[in-house]
């Protein structure tokens, strides 16, 4: 799961949003990798850790095969196009965007 979302995230996040949450996997990482020892050492069965392990990886490889296509999409734009589909089949704005964003946008312009 790791290795594709690493590669799928390129291709469908923009710098920013990528970034960040890179930034918060490899801390999520380093937690893991610090409290891994004591779980280990503690009562619990090893095998028990092994099951949890298998979830925790299983819940990640269907996350990244939720991930939508990115065939023929630019880079980083496949998240602000299903945005922009999302937008359009609720009731949006002929600029793509919600009667809120709409307003929001006028106000701070």
């Amino acid at each position: 799961g790791s290795c594709a979302l690493w590669v799928s995230a390129a291709e469908i996040f923009t710098t920013d949003v990528r970034t960040t949450g890179h930034s918060a996997v490899y801390a999520a990482g380093r937690i893991g990798g610090f409290l891994c020892p004591y779980v280990v050492k503690s009562n619990t069965p090893l095998q028990t850790i092994a099951w949890v392990v298998l979830a925790i990886a299983a819940v990640a490889t269907s996350t990244v095969a939720c991930l939508p296509e990115t065939k023929g999409v630019a880079l980083g734009t496949a998240v602000q196009k299903i945005n922009n589909e999302t937008k359009v089949e609720n009731g949006a704005t002929e600029t793509g965007q919600s009667g809120v964003e709409d307003e929001i946008e006028r106000l701070v312009v």
